[in-house]
């Protein structure tokens, strides 16, 4: 798994690439879904991860390439004043 983290000015955007059987996953209309048996118990972490994303008011991505899975998450964050805390 590889997690690569950056502040784009007022924004937090976090990737996460995970190596992945292909073709055990499936694309319909912007969602993903998985081939692997008892399907239900399988992509819930995509669905929690876009409710939470779009509560946050942010941004999220989803891409296969290849064998690797890829999930890009982009956060409204504004680092607080460093005088605030003195």
């Amino acid at each position: 798994i590889q997690l690569r983290l950056a502040r784009p000015g007022e924004m937090l955007c976090l990737i996460c690439t995970n190596p992945c059987n292909p073709s055990t996953i499936r694309q319909k209309n912007n969602l993903w879904f998985s081939s692997k048996a008892e399907p239900e118990k399988h992509s819930i972490g995509i669905r929690n991860i876009r409710r939470i994303v779009e509560d946050a008011e942010g941004r999220c991505e989803f891409a296969l390439a290849g064998d690797h899975f890829t999930a890009k998450i982009l956060l409204p964050y504004s680092f607080p004043e460093e005088s605030a805390g003195k």
